[in-house]
């Protein structure tokens, strides 16, 4: 009986090792980052396509992709490390080309990782026009 407890906390013990990999997704620490993208004269942008990525200095953590709602909101939980500290997320609005605006690229401001509940950031996107 001993034995059977013992093999069974084993599995669990390395699926979660300090380390945080792609195979470990309950190793990893997250930020849900949310807000609205929207077109130059401020209307919401729908089903637009926007890819976040958290990292810090060096270390990149995680990437998730997803599409802006009717209103042009989105919110998403971006894989970060489960270390306490700080970090940013990158995000990137991604359009069609010939719809006379240009991908975008902004950054979150600084974010607590490894922390529960997870820290929170709004990035409010406003695109520009693309040059002709």
């Amino acid at each position: 009986m001993r034995l059977r407890l013992m093999l069974v906390a084993l599995p669990a013990a390395v699926a979660c090792s300090p380390i945080p990999s792609y195979q470990c997704p309950s190793c990893l620490g997250s930020v849900v980052v949310f807000g609205q993208v929207s077109v130059p004269d401020g209307r919401p942008l729908p089903s637009a396509t926007v890819v976040l990525s958290a990292n810090r200095l060096d270390e990149a953590w995680g990437r998730v992709a997803t599409k802006t709602d009717a209103a042009g909101f989105y919110r998403v939980e971006v894989p970060t490390s489960p270390q306490p500290g700080y970090g940013r997320v990158e995000l990137r609005v991604l359009l069609p080309a010939g719809g006379g605006l240009r991908d975008t690229v902004v950054y979150s401001p600084i974010v607590r990782v490894g922390v529960t509940p997870p820290d929170t950031a709004r990035v409010d996107v406003r695109l520009t026009a693309a040059a002709p």
